[in-house]
Formats: structure tokens, sequence, C-alpha cells
């Protein structure tokens, strides 16, 4: 058996109809003879195995065959399957059949002259195969950077030595003795391109319904990349991004954020992906009732400064306080000062307390009196006597803490009326009033639904 090897560095001689002119360089290998119990009628003339200058990424195979080979030359043939095989070897093998690194094989469909089609690899980079079928040539084709093949390496063909039998034993044709040995240092490989990765986006709130009793909430993102998200709010009318950890709650419906990843040189750019959370309207809180109260101060006369009364709200919200005897009493001025009370003279003070309610509280209304006392004068001493000590006025006894939120209340045991629960005032009871005299002191009218006269005082009849 003949055997001639050729590695060519730089424009090799032998030309081959596989490569055209490209500069570059190839490992061949021819024979003459086959091994003895090779029953086909494919009969492989030469192996080469080359990379060129021009496309220094990729490593090309190829088989010349002596005769004819048809489209179908490698489909299922009766009860066999002829193989074409390339075996590549990292290190030089001991023998033809020995364990190779990958393998790359013809596929088991009609070939499409020199189109190429996936061909039958070990490796997941997959190769290429294509036909001319005018010079009988079969080619593979493989990435060196997807394959991490070495410069050096190792390459041998191989077909099925006994298709009529069908048998899986490997026989070399070329070359017969050794593996054909390829050196492509001097193209080198270019530079490795790592494929993109994906980015996988995502965003949530921790509830997927809201009130609009909240401003905003907050929300998440995530990214595998730890590229910036960019976030965009589908729905104005409903809510509104304002950071990248909240949204602004404004009307009811859906809430629709989209979220995008723009990639960069390691990253794909991410699609659109959406999250979404509803908005419900405000939750509907019963109003309660509130209360008024008024503590009265101790005894006041016309001639009394200014005085605070301690009128208020247990729902603690600013109650207005208006004068319904102005020639008695007024409370002039705004808050905080509404419950100032300004005496201009003697008599009942009655005023009205009102507090509007709001969200929480229903308004309330109620009426209360006060009061004031006259300042006694002295009565005039006959000639040539001393003049008589003015008497004090006796003093009443101060009310406890009253409350108006349910009607008409008095410091001096007036009549009682009652308000509704909106705070319309009802009918008040019927009033009596009684005169009632003190030698010395100006008459006093007390009027009441039982009008009494105070301590030293009768009634007149």
């Amino acid at each position: 058996m003949k055997i001639m090897l050729a590695i060519f560095l730089s424009i090799n001689l032998y030309q081959p109809a596989s490569f055209g002119a490209d500069a570059g360089i190839r490992a061949s290998a021819d024979i003459s003879t086959f091994p003895g119990n090779l029953e086909n009628q494919h009969r492989v003339r030469a192996f080469e195995v080359a990379a060129t200058f021009n496309a220094p990424a990729v490593v090309t195979f190829s088989a010349t065959f002596a005769g004819d080979i048809s489209a179908n030359s490698f489909m299922p043939a009766g009860n066999a399957t002829p193989v074409m095989r390339v075996k590549i070897f990292y290190s030089q093998p001991g023998s033809g059949a020995d364990f190779s690194n990958f393998t790359v094989e013809t596929p088991k469909t009609p070939y499409q002259n020199d189109t190429k089609i996936d061909a039958i690899s070990t490796n997941p980079c997959g190769a290429k195969t294509w036909m001319n079928r005018g010079a009988g040539i079969i080619y593979f084709e493989i990435d060196r950077n997807c394959y991490n093949l070495p410069d050096k390496f190792f390459s041998a063909l191989y077909v099925d030595s006994d298709i009529n039998k069908s048998t899986a034993v490997d026989y070399i044709y070329l070359p017969s003795a050794s593996s054909l040995s390829i050196d492509l240092t001097n193209i080198p490989k270019p530079k490795k391109v790592e494929p993109k990765k994906d980015q996988v986006i995502s965003g949530y709130t921790p509830q997927q319904s809201y009130t609009l009793d909240l401003a905003s909430i907050n929300y998440t993102t995530s990214t595998n990349s730890g590229l910036p998200i960019q976030i965009v709010g589908k729905t104005p009318a409903v809510c509104t991004v304002t950071s990248p950890t909240t949204i602004s709650l404004v009307g009811t419906g859906t809430c629709v954020v989209a979220l995008n990843a723009p990639g960069n040189d390691l990253w794909n750019a991410s699609p659109e992906t959406i999250f979404s959370f509803n908005v419900l309207p405000k939750k509907v809180i019963p109003k309660v009732d509130q209360k008024l109260y008024f503590n009265p101060p101790g005894t006041l006369y016309e001639n009394s400064p200014e005085i605070r009364l301690d009128i208020y709200s247990d729902s603690q919200l600013d109650v207005q306080v208006i004068s319904s005897s102005p020639e008695v009493c007024m409370f002039p001025y705004p808050a905080p000062n509404n419950t100032v009370v300004k005496i201009y003279g003697a008599g009942t003070c009655s005023f009205t307390v009102k507090q509007a309610g709001n969200d929480r509280f229903n308004p309330r209304e109620g009426t209360a009196n006060l009061q004031i006392y006259a300042v006694a004068k002295p009565v005039p001493s006959k000639p040539g006597t001393k003049p008589a000590p003015a008497p004090t006025p006796d003093k009443p006894k101060t009310p406890s803490k009253i409350e108006i939120s349910s009607g008409q209340v008095s410091t001096t045991g007036g009549g009682t009326s009652s308000t509704n629960a909106s705070g319309s005032k009802l009918t008040d009871t019927k009033q009596v009033e009684i005169t009632c005299y003190k030698q010395g002191f100006p008459d006093k009218k007390i009027k009441g639904a039982k009008p009494t006269c105070p301590t030293g005082y009768k009634p007149k009849k």
C-alpha cells in the first residue's frame, strides 16, 4: 500500500478543486490500494484537511472519490447504512480505530450538490456538509473556535467496510497506516466571540390589589444581568411611575408597568416584560358621632374681663361658637381663640356650638347658656349717717362639665331641648318667667321650665 503525505504551509502545490486558489495550510493523503473486504463501489482516492487565510476560523475536510457519487450515495441501502466518517484526535492515535475526540459524518439524507446541510457531529457546535457530484468530492466544515480545536491535531477518514453485511466496523481508508497530522499554527484563530447571554427581567408588587387610600406603593424589579432597567407606566389614568421603587396611585383600574433592559456586548436586549396590579376605590369607613362639651367657669360679672371658655369636641376638631345674645356676650375671635368670650352686660349669655365634621365624624351642633351677673350698686344713705357697705352678691354653684352635643344646656337650670344625630335642633320645652326681689337690690327675672329665685331672693307675686 502506497501512501503519500504532504503538508503545505503557504500556497501549496497541490490545488484540489475543493479550495480553489485560496492561500492557506493543507494536509493531504493519497492512496491507491483499499482493504480487501471493501464491498461497495465508492472508492476514496484522496483525503485533505485545510484552513485558509481568508477564512481562518473554518477548517474544511474533503474526501475525493475515484468513481461517481450520487445524491443518494449515503442513504440507507437494504439492511445496511453506508457511513463516511472523519475522526479528529487531539494527540496522535496508535491505530486508525482509536477513540477520537470527536467525529463528523454524512447525514442519512440526499445531498443537494453544493447546498450546505447539517452533518452529524458528536460536538454540539455541529458541522456542515455539501457535495460536488461532478468532481466526486464530499466536504465537511467545522468552526475552530466553537470546537475549541487546537492548532495541532490529527485526523483520518473512515467508511463502513462491509455495508452489504451491515457491519459496525470502521476501517481506515486514508491514510492507511497512521492518521494525518495537521498544524495550523501559522493561521491564528480569530478571537473567540462569546455568544451574548439572554437577559431575564421581572417586576412585582407585594400585593395584587391596593386601594386609593394609599397615595403610593412600592414595587421591586430584578434582572440576571445587573444592567439598568427602563421602567414605563402604561396606564397614566390609573398610576404613574415616580421612582425605580415607587408608583403613585391616581385612579381605579388596572395599573400596567412595562420593563425593558437594553443589551450590551455581553447581554442581549431583554424582551418587554409586563407586570400589573389592581387599584380599587377608597375603603368606605362609616362615620361616627362626636360629642360637644362645655365646662363652665366660675361666676362671671358684667365687668369681668375676656375669658377663654372650655368648649370642645371629643373628636379634637375645632369648634365654632356663635353668640345668640350679642347684648350680653360675643365670641369675636377666630381659631385658636374661637372660645374666648367678650362680656357686654349682665344677663343670659346664650351661644351655639357647631362642629362641621370630616371624613371620619358626623357634624354636630348644640346650644348652651352662661349667666352673667350684674355688679350690685350701693343704696344711698340718709344724711348724717355712714354709708352702708355695698353687699356682695351670692355666688351660685358652678356646675360640672356639661355635654351640649345632645341639646341646650344652661348653667342656671334653664329649660332643655334635644338635637337629632345630624345636629338639627328640635323644639324646646315650655319656658316660664318669674320676677325675684331682694331688699336693696334690683329685681331679677328668671326664666326656665321650673324657675327658682337665687339665694336671698324671693319671688314677687
